[in-house]
């Protein structure tokens, strides 16, 4: 196990700039302040990750509530991380010319 947690890091960290690329390039898609417009990208990604779930779950052989817990989890993760990042883009990126 410890001699995977660089690669957890790794692949955390190069998600993490990926979100945060795509709510920059997709940001002006969604209306109101910038916690709403992370909030709306959060459900979004939420969404994406429910139906990427519901297919493991036909293929990993584990118990449905694993699967009803982490997508539980999933969308308190992507709501209030994504109001952080809307607020987070909305503070400190710089203005479209």
């Amino acid at each position: 196990m410890g001699a995977l947690m660089p690669r957890w890091i790794s692949t955390g960290l190069v998600v993490a700039f990926v979100s945060a690329a795509i709510y920059g390039a997709v940001r002006s898609a969604f209306a109101g302040p910038g916690w709403q417009k992370g909030l709306k990208f959060g459900l979004v990604l939420f969404l994406i990750n429910a139906g990427a779930m519901a297919s493991w779950s036909g293929i990993f052989n584990l118990p449905d509530t694993i699967w009803i817990w982490w997508s539980a989890e999933m969308l308190l993760y992507c709501l209030v991380g994504g109001v952080v990042l809307g607020w987070f883009g909305e503070r400190f990126a710089a203005e479209p010319a």
